[in-house]
């Protein structure tokens, strides 16, 4: 394994609308890339999440970049594990590759978070398409007792990744978590710190609030491109002979396309060192393979000769092995007892040991795991494949049987197998007649990999020509057009062809878009005038007009693209905002830009609340890379677009609806001017903005987007431009009041900027003492007077400064009024002399409850010092906390900032600072003994709720702590301890507590009995009691407790044979019943059939319908059908309505997956299905 070079990768989160916006697993992201909703995070961000999908292209270090993450988090002392997907499916054990099978043993078994990072989705497909799965639903039978602790990661290439059906699937494995993100605490008065006991009720109060809690599922992102800065870094930390040439070298070809990936910038920097320039993908493969076969210590390549032939033809056979068997481990000849991989003797059957250590030991393996390598990347193993099998051809192998390693006939007509792909587009460069085959069936397939500038350009004209042809038959079909299919075939050479196919298909948005996009990658001038016409048109479609667009900036003129800019403001309708976007990013920052763009944001299509913003983005990147004047001149626009009507009114605050999203690209802009000093922030535009911007920025509408700034920091080493934003504050602030009639602005304290941006201090008081004599308005001199009034009151009442305010007053009547009323304020009125002496009471009061709480802990510490014998044993009546124990309890809280979902007991030791190491290990042992005194009530015994909510957070943290410290529980307890402690469990909110399926494990039959019990009383149920929650036992069981639902499926199966009267009920029993592999299909099936034969509501009949498809879907649907038929002829939206929830319940909605069992998943059900929906739901 190389070095890894730590280049601090970035994440883009996909918006979730990317995915509910899909009708189906096809999913474009490079737009999403370019303009990511919200800030990239890294790694230290990624690993606080629970669910996360890691997606990226081949060769972009995503296995690398979380084996590195799982290093980081160990050499933190956490639970954290790189696992191969591909292995987990066959043997869990041996799929570790950072930490072993016993640390995973052990973290299960602790209460402890753990992480999971595992790679890779694509690579679990390769030997058969349903591993994946299988991988997924092994690791959480192992890890369910501890899914609500686990951090997952996945880690899957674009292409392989099905957003809708794989995230639906994995939501379904690993369910979200709850998590506490408010945290309620308990406030305690004098006299609940006393220490006198007393019965817990009398804190019941402080009890009440349940901590908010949020669900954290799987969030889906994006490995980012490699930045400018990362490459640099990459190059230097290399030592790349003449970096500083190499990356001029990629400049001037425009080359920094090819190095987004690490894989492909390896490759270049390899091929560079090398050859000093730079290469295409089929140079760069061949010679990264040479450059890994070799050996590069002189001194091993000396003692142990071995040719680079011999390295090439075992290399190739052992790829060929990997890729034939579906196997990536190939198993090093060490005289180890390993049966894990692909035994390399069996494969280079006239090698000996030595020669074969001598191959596995070359660079183009990764390091031994294990006793096994693997090809250190995929792509090689694939070339390396194509290569052999290249050779057999022209060995006259049998060409049918190689040919049959990639085509099969399905349904009477010839594939491409899908795991072969990624070789055959290799292959297709070194074998004609194969290419030629392969055109003819799926021409698509030379873009997808490979090296499509090697394809003979009469070939590649037929290859375009027919994806063209596909687009144009099939809305759809868009496979590979992927932006790296399209940098693959886009040479200038294809120029004339691309004119004549845009000019054919110019009326097919998908096709012209496509075509563009080769156009702009492949710079091709000649094919300017119709991507200029295109760009012109007001009725192309977007895709196509932005494509064009980019075609014009790349090797267009600036005439021409500005004539593109002028023309777009002809547009009658608003313009499209993502369509401005492109040309935004296409302008040079000029002022001329600035100014058109100025005219081009007053008739654009409104914002999207808490939708990705294109064009937000690509504003802030435009004041970025723009020179000051060209800056100004967009603030000057955005000022006028400010103040248009109709306007939000807030105090002191009055901005247009329309505009207002434009508040923050101001700022940012204005924050660029001040930086720079640029003397324009002086003017009533940039002043405007500044004075209007607090209270704007708290307004609910444009919360959701907010570049930071810091323009406070900046007007504070800027005196001159604070005090002109004060003043001009000043005179908004007395238009407001005017414009509403309030009362005149004559004191500071009226500005709407009182927590605004500007702020004054000590040095501030001369400029403010020369506002008094030189303000034109009297107003204003005596706004000046109340605020360096204000500033001699703060700074001491210096004598001088005094002296300095009689005489700037001296002359004027109402100032010198004012200042004696300030210094000598006139004797007050008896309501305001009652106010002062209830305020003073109140500080005495204050002063004094400080005092009092002060010694009040101090003889806490003293009495519990005096009294730990009472934190062990309260003597109270059963259940009881006494105030002692309950006022460490809550110290402890405040100590650890715990919440529900960490509990503070576990970190008991922190009470040592304050109380002694008695103290706190008396409260850790009442802690631990607490729960076995006090035996909650269950809900069928009480019919409600236990009240002792104290008892039972104070227990519920004692048998934390005791599971935790105690090496053999649950084994220490009794039958009777363990059901007392299953009734604590029971009222935990959300999901079971962490420690319960470890008691589950020691005491199933004693547990499953009170579970069976606790959910008869729910069924039982009419109706939910008042002031009661339904987050009861049924509720838990089904949403994170699949290892507990093979033991109480029977009885639930039994108890549905009465219909539940609640419908969630039967959505959660049926889970649990189909989830269970203890439950027969047949048996299921006759339930469901005599429930949609017998019930007559159509709320339930759903989910029985859905249940009997999903187990005998051709008897089901005909069923269905005449159900359908029967109550459409009496009630059509009825039938309607039973055809969609049906549906939904059988395939999942928008938020959840479906629980039932997978039969009816064959292509001729499924075409029935999909039929007989169409019939009855319509759009």
């Amino acid at each position: 394994m190389e070095n890894f070079i730590n280049l601090n990768r970035l994440f883009n989160q996909l918006p979730i609308d990317y995915i509910d916006g899909s009708t189906d697993d096809d999913i474009d992201l490079t737009e999403f890339n370019r303009f990511q909703a919200g800030a990239s995070l890294g790694w230290k961000e990624l690993v606080n999440e629970y669910r996360v999908v890691i997606l990226a292209e081949a060769g972009a270090g995503k296995t690398q970049e979380i084996r590195h993450a799982t290093q980081t988090l160990r050499t933190e002392n956490k639970f954290a594990f790189f696992m191969r997907l591909e292995h987990v499916a066959d043997d869990l054990e041996s799929a570790f590759e950072e930490g072993t099978y016993q640390e995973f043993q052990n973290w299960l078994n602790s209460n402890e978070e753990g992480w999971l990072l595992l790679d890779s989705v694509d690579e679990a497909r390769l030997k058969d398409p349903k591993d994946f799965e299988r991988a997924i639903r092994k690791l959480y039978s192992r890890i369910s007792i501890a899914i609500q602790r686990t951090h997952i990661v996945i880690t899957s290439r674009i292409s392989a990744w099905r957003p809708k059906t794989d995230l639906k699937f994995c939501e379904t494995q690993f369910p979200a978590v709850y998590t506490v993100y408010k945290e309620n605490k308990i406030e305690i008065g004098e006299e609940d710190i006393s220490l006198k006991e007393a019965r817990s009720s009398s804190l019941q109060n402080g009890l009440n609030n349940t901590p908010d809690e949020k669900k954290e599922g799987f969030k889906v992102y994006s490995l980012a491109d490699l930045t400018g800065n990362q490459i640099t870094t990459f190059v230097t930390t290399k030592g790349v002979k003449k970096s500083a040439d190499f990356l001029r070298e990629l400049e001037r070809q425009d080359a920094w396309v090819f190095t987004t990936r690490p894989q492909d910038l390896e490759e270049l920097l390899a091929f560079w060192n090398d050859k000093q320039r730079l290469g295409t993908r089929f140079e760069l493969m061949e010679h990264s393979v040479q450059r890994r076969l070799e050996e590069r210590d002189q001194d091993r390549r000396e003692s142990k000769p071995f040719t680079i032939e011999k390295a090439q033809k075992g290399a190739r056979l052992l790829a060929s092995a990997s890729v034939l068997r579906h196997e990536s481990a190939i198993r090093i000849p060490d005289g180890t007892n390993n049966l894990r991989g692909i035994d390399v003797k069996s494969i280079l059957t006239d090698w000996d040991d030595t020669d074969c250590q001598i191959l596995l030991s070359r660079p183009i393996f990764d390091e031994a795991i294990y006793g096994t390598v693997r090809f250190h990347h995929r792509s090689v193993r694939e070339y390396l494949t194509a290569e052999w099998l290249s050779e057999q051809l022209k060995n006259e192998g049998s060409r049918q049987k190689i040919e049959h390693l990639f085509i099969r006939t399905q349904y009477e007509q010839e594939v491409i197998i899908p795991s072969m792909r990624p070789i055959l587009s290799w292959l297709v460069l070194f074998d004609q007649q194969l290419l030629l085959k392969v055109y003819k069936l799926e021409p698509e397939l030379i873009l997808e990999g490979g090296d499509p500038s090697r394809i003979p350009i009469d070939l590649r004209r037929k290859i375009l020509a027919s994806v063209c042809q596909k687009l144009a038959s099939s809305s759809s079909y868009r496979s590979f057009e992927q932006l790296t299919a399209v940098k693959r075939f886009a040479l200038p050479d294809m120029a004339n062809d691309i004119i004549h196919l845009l000019e054919e298909y110019k009326h097919n948005s998908d096709i012209t878009s496509y075509l563009l996009d080769l156009v702009w990658q492949g710079q091709m001038k000649t094919a300017l005038p119709i991507a200029l016409g295109f760009a012109l048109d007001h009725n192309a479609e977007r895709h196509t007009r932005i494509a064009a667009i980019r075609v014009v900036k790349e090797v267009g003129t600036k005439e021409e693209l500005n004539a593109v800019c002028t023309y777009l403001l002809t547009d009658e309708a608003p313009h499209d905002r993502r369509l401005l976007a492109e040309l935004v990013n296409s302008s040079d920052g000029s002022q001329e830009s600035a100014a058109w763009l100025s005219k081009a944001l007053a008739s654009t299509q409104n914002e999207k609340l808490y939708d990705s913003d294109p064009l937000g983005y690509s504003l802030l990147n435009f004041v970025k890379r723009a020179d000051l004047d060209a800056v100004f001149t967009l603030v000057k626009g955005i000022d006028t677009l400010l103040r248009c009507q109709p306007v939000f009114e807030r105090r002191y605050c009055e901005i247009s609806q329309q505009y207002g999203w434009l508040m923050h690209i101001s700022l940012k802009a204005i924050e660029k001017l001040i930086f720079n000093k640029h003397s324009t922030v002086f003017t009533s535009a940039s002043l405007f903005a500044l004075t209007q911007a607090p209270s704007f920025s708290s307004h609910e509408s444009y919360r959701t987007w907010a570049p930071s700034h810091t323009i406070p920091a900046l007007l504070s080493d800027w005196q001159e431009l604070n005090h002109a934003l004060f003043w001009k504050d000043v005179e908004e602030t007395r238009n407001y009041f005017e414009r509403h009639e309030k009362e005149p602005l004559t004191n500071f304290w009226q500005v709407s900027g009182i927590d605004g941006f500007w702020k004054f201090s000590s040095t501030d008081f001369q400029l403010i003492l020369t506002d008094i004599s030189n303000r034109s308005l009297l107003a204003d001199r005596l706004v000046a007077l109340s605020l360096a009034f204000k500033l001699y009151k703060e700074n001491g009442s210096p004598a001088n400064w005094l002296n300095g305010l009689k005489k700037a007053v001296e002359h004027e009547d109402e100032l010198k009024k004012r200042l004696d009323e300030f210094v000598n304020p006139p004797a007050p009125s008896e309501e305001y002399k009652k106010w002062q002496k209830r305020e003073a009471q109140w500080k005495r009061q204050e002063k004094g409850q400080e005092k009092k709480r002060q010694l009040v802990h101090d003889q806490n510490i003293k009495w519990l010092n005096e009294n730990c014998e009472k934190l062990r044993a309260n003597d109270l009546n059963e259940g009881a906390v006494s105030k002692a124990q309950y006022y460490l309890y809550e110290r402890l809280r405040s100590l650890s900032k715990a919440d529900s979902a960490k509990p503070a007991s576990r970190n008991w030791q922190s009470l040592i600072k304050d109380y002694g190491i008695e103290v706190a290990n008396a409260f850790h042992d009442g802690l631990l003994s607490f729960w076995r005194t006090y035996t909650p009530s269950l809900r069928s015994e009480k019919g409600k709720k236990d009240t002792n909510s104290v008892g039972i957070e104070f227990g519920l943290s004692g048998l934390v702590l005791e599971s935790t410290e105690m090496t053999d529980w649950p084994q220490n307890l009794s039958s009777e301890e363990a059901e007392r402690a299953c009734r604590y469990a029971f009222h935990t909110f959300g999901g079971f507590p962490s420690w319960f399926p470890k008691l589950y494990k020691y005491f199933p039959l004693l547990i499953n009995q009170l579970i069976i019990q606790e959910i008869s009383w729910e069924l039982a149920l009419e109706k939910i009691p008042e002031g009661e929650d339904y987050t009861y036992i049924l509720n838990k069981v089904s949403w994170d407790c699949e290892w507990l639902w093979d033991s109480i499926a029977r009885p639930l199966l039994e108890r549905l044979e009465k219909e539940p009267t609640n419908i969630v009920n039967l959505q959660y029993m049926l889970k649990v019943v189909q989830g269970s592999s203890k439950i027969p299909d047949i048996e299921l099936a006759r339930l469901a059939d005599k429930k949609c034969n017998t019930l007559t509501s159509l709320q339930h009949l759903p989910y029985w319908y859905s249940t009997w498809i999903s187990l005998e879907p051709e008897s089901a649907v005909r069923t269905f059908s005449d159900r359908l038929a029967e109550l459409y002829a009496e009630n059509q939206k009825e039938a309607t309505k039973l055809a969609m929830q049906t549906i939904v319940a059988l395939l999942g909605g928008r938020r959840s997956g479906a629980s039932v069992r997978e039969t009816f998943k064959s292509p001729t059900h499924l075409k029935n299905l999909y039929q007989l929906m169409h019939h009855y739901i319509r759009v």
